[in-house]
Parts: structure tokens; sequence; C-alpha cells
């Protein structure tokens, strides 16, 4: 997802291929030593939007994280104030993509006594540009072939991803979840010729 998000978004921001480029991921399964802090390395945006395998990308991250983590750590000790090291996804580079990963909360499986979660949704008043939610897969699930549904948000351009050739491998597009209240626009600019626009999610496959 990174890589075919990242090579889309580039032709609309231009960006500096030698610039490093953000992915950061927040997963719900663990605790961090600072809950608001997250340590990454970033690849630069040719190295992501390149051909290399994407071992070659992982090694090269994880490199990096293991260098970094116990510097890092003892730099943030010194803050006195631990809620201002937050993530403020609007100051951040443009090509920027935020993934939240919440299979493992394990929701759909609670039970309250008189009724039991069928699936799990992160609510919000509007989207918050690239940001991509992992789901666990729906309880009611009828079918053993349905994956994972994710949720990408994305500027109005980025419409073409849907079609993208390598996307279209491994996720099946199910439509619009939401949009930006201030501009209805782009549910018909993301849904252009594409049927069903009610969800925007996608399923792998």
């Amino acid at each position: 997802m990174w890589c075919a998000l990242s090579r889309i978004r580039a032709l609309m921001f231009i960006p500096d291929l030698l610039a490093p480029l953000w992915c950061p991921k927040a997963r719900w399964h663990f605790r961090r030593p600072y809950e608001n802090v997250s340590v990454a390395a970033a690849s630069t945006v040719a190295d992501t939007i390149s051909e290399s395998p994407l071992w070659k990308l992982a090694y090269y991250i994880q490199q990096f994280t293991t260098k970094a983590l116990d510097e890092s750590l003892n730099k943030f000790a010194k803050v006195r104030d631990k809620a201002a090291l937050g993530i403020r996804v609007e100051t951040c580079p443009p090509l920027l993509i935020l993934q939240t990963d919440t299979r493992n909360t394990n929701k759909t499986v609670a039970d309250i006594g008189f009724v039991r979660p069928v699936t799990y949704r992160v609510l919000g008043d509007c989207p918050c540009t690239c940001i991509i939610v992992l789901y666990t897969r729906h309880a009611s699930s009828s079918s053993s072939n349905e994956g994972l549904e994710i949720s990408v948000t994305c500027e109005k351009a980025m419409k073409y991803f849907i079609r993208y050739p390598e996307w279209g491998r491994y996720f099946e597009y199910l439509g619009v979840d939401s949009s930006d209240p201030k501009d209805q626009r782009i549910i018909d600019l993301i849904t252009d010729d594409l049927p069903h626009p009610q969800a925007i999610s996608m399923e792998t496959l």
C-alpha cells in the first residue's frame, strides 16, 4: 500500500526524491515506553517509489530504527511536557501516510450479554488526508474468502489509485465511506465510473 500510494501521490506533489518519506504506524495491541511518541527511520522518496523489492526497504528501515531507539528515548526523557510530542498530521510533509492497525484489538469477539459487535470503525467528523486504518474481518462474514477491510483517506485526485493495476491484484473496491462536508464533490470525483459509492474502503483479496 505504501509503495502504490506514494507512487501516485508523487505525481501530484513532485517531491524531492532525496527527501525522507514518512510512514508512521500505530498498533493498538502493545504499550510504548512513551505512549504518544513513536520512533521511525525514513527511507527517501526515491527508495520507496522505486521497483526495489519490499524486503530491501523493510530491512533498511529496521536497521536505522534499532540503532536509534535508545538514543531517541534518552532525548525524549528530557522533555517535561510529553504531550507536546504528539504527531500533528497537518504539519508533516505532503507525502506522509499514517497507518493505524486495529486488527489485534479483536473487538468483534466481545460479549456484553445481550449483543456482540459485528465490526469496528474509527469515527470522525471529516477525513484527515492519507490515513490508512486496517480493520479486522466482520464477525458476521459468511465467506472464508473475505479478507481485511482497509479504509484510506486521500486527496480527490487519488481516485486513480483505484484503477492502479498492481492495487487491483490485491484489493477490491468497496466504495466511499465519508467525505469532507466542506466539499461534497469528492464523492463524485472518486467514484466516477465506479459502482456503489457507499463505503471508502478496500478489502484484501
